[in-house]
């Protein structure tokens, strides 16, 4: 019996897979986590942490995205503290409950990043539900603290000796404010 379904909340079309039947689904290769507003995608991005309130998420911007029509705005509006949102599978999913990707075949994690001045300092990763939790990830890499620049750039974190046989949270972004807003554009996220 297959329970794959979609599901399209705040701008995203989120895919279901078969999770908490006979395994992990195995995810198709380049598995696209975002490319253009209203695609089908393997993860939603419900997991906002920090301070929630102050963050901000378009995932359909015009604003000169890397490719297609649209790429995603994202804004932290306060001027300290610390947020971040993670892409999990299904949405709200911190471990409690079955999900995930089969992700095993895929190289790298890559996405292109730019920061609306230039010198924003973002961290980029995956694979945040550690062993402690019924259900965890079985990989996890990170990008520390990237100084972004104002132009697109091609970023990657290589999965070389990662396990990557059960990923529930397959992107996160966070930051910490340094005294101003951060805003920052994402496009073309996708495990290959």
């Amino acid at each position: 019996m297959k329970l794959s379904s979609y599901v399209a909340v705040a701008g995203f079309v989120l895919l279901l897979g078969q999770a908490g039947l006979a395994g992990t689904p195995k995810a198709p290769l380049p598995l696209v986590i975002y490319a253009e507003d209203g695609g089908k995608l393997p993860y939603f991005p419900s997991g906002y942490m920090g301070n929630t309130g102050a963050i901000k998420m378009n995932p359909s911007s015009t604003v000169n995205p890397h490719s297609g029509k649209t790429c995603l705005k994202v804004s932290y509006t306060a001027r300290d503290n610390w947020g971040g949102v993670v892409w999990q599978n299904p949405g709200n999913n911190w471990g409690s409950m079955a999900g995930g990707w089969n992700i095993t075949g895929a190289r790298t994690l890559s996405f292109w990043a730019r920061g609306e001045k230039g010198s924003e300092v973002v961290s980029f990763l995956f694979g945040l539900i550690g062993k402690d939790k019924p259900n965890s990830d079985t990989g996890s890499g990170k990008l520390d603290k990237v100084a972004l620049t104002k132009n697109w750039k091609k970023y990657t974190i290589s999965l070389q000796g990662k396990n990557m046989s059960h990923i529930i949270t397959g992107f996160a972004w966070t930051l910490g404010a340094a005294g101003s807003p951060v805003t920052f554009y994402l496009d073309d996220i996708r495990y290959e």
